[in-house]
């Protein structure tokens, strides 16, 4: 599957927290001097800073991935339900995809697998750790247990939480030999997150993670073809070395050079080009 590279696609874009946002640190929080919940940190560029993990966006995505797909009536697995027996990621699926190439997995994998991968193939999508452009702005929420049963405050329960209040991450999603149908879902799942309906980390119900693509940042998209299966792109260049390349700026535009020009017209031809 990834023995020759076929295509390759690169989203870069900003995202802007709208509201309190919380990428919990889990067992860090317990070494630092911080809140009960904290948001996550590390070191960039010799200095301690918050950031979005790679592991946290790709999961956002594959979530709305997933309702994507299954409004089109086709099969996305959720690999860690453990209710969910026929998933990709079940022994049985695993057992029988020992004795299968690397093809003969894909074909057997759903939608949701065949971008994100599975325990037994191997995903075209991935996303780096995305670390603040400029400055940015903690702030501190403050929460109570309720009881279940009275509905009041829970005695002894009152929990601090510190939350991003305003900040923006530079994010790089590469997609490596990929089918326009899955270009054009992550596309749809971008414009998603831009519209609100889609939040990152805890307290979504809550009013929290609301994110959207910055107005400042560009949404840049490098498309090298090498064999004459995906669509001429408007603006490309010819290259010896990669077939054709084009550059395009601003998710709007990359959108007009697939021939979308709304998201019913995106919906029209994922549903038409996903196969069975």
């Amino acid at each position: 599957m990834f023995a020759k590279l076929t295509n390759e696609a690169i989203l870069t874009f900003n995202l802007k927290n709208e509201g309190p946002l919380l990428i919990n640190s889990g067992a860090a929080a317990k070494i630092h001097p911080r809140p009960d919940m904290s948001f996550v940190r590390t070191v960039h560029n010799g200095e301690e800073t918050v950031y979005l993990p790679g592991s946290s966006i790709k999961g956002v995505f594959r979530s709305r991935y997933e309702q994507v797909m299954k409004a089109l009536g086709k099969k996305a697995c959720n690999p860690l339900d453990p209710k969910e027996k026929d998933s990709c990621n079940s022994r049985e699926e695993r057992t029988a995809n020992k004795s299968r190439d690397g093809e003969q997995r894909y074909i057997k994998s759903c939608e949701a697998c065949k971008l994100f991968g599975s325990l037994s193939l191997g995903g075209r999508l991935s996303f780096g750790d995305a670390y603040p452009v400029g400055e940015w702005k903690m702030g501190m929420r403050h929460g109570v247990g309720i009881d279940r049963i009275t509905g009041a405050s829970f005695p002894g329960a009152l929990f601090d939480i510190e939350t991003l209040e305003n900040g923006t991450f530079a994010v790089t999603c590469k997609i490596t030999n990929f089918k326009l149908y899955q270009l054009r879902a992550v596309l749809w799942v971008l414009e998603d997150i831009h519209e609100g309906l889609v939040t990152f980390g805890m307290g979504g119900s809550r009013g929290n993670g609301q994110m959207r693509i910055a107005n400042d940042a560009d949404v840049e998209l490098v498309y090298r073809k090498y064999t004459d299966e995906a669509p001429s792109l408007e603006g490309e260049k010819k290259d010896a070395l990669f077939g054709s390349q084009v550059n395009i700026s601003g998710l709007k535009s990359i959108l007009e050079a697939l021939n979308i020009n709304n998201k019913k017209a995106l919906l029209d031809a994922i549903e038409s080009e996903v196969k069975s």
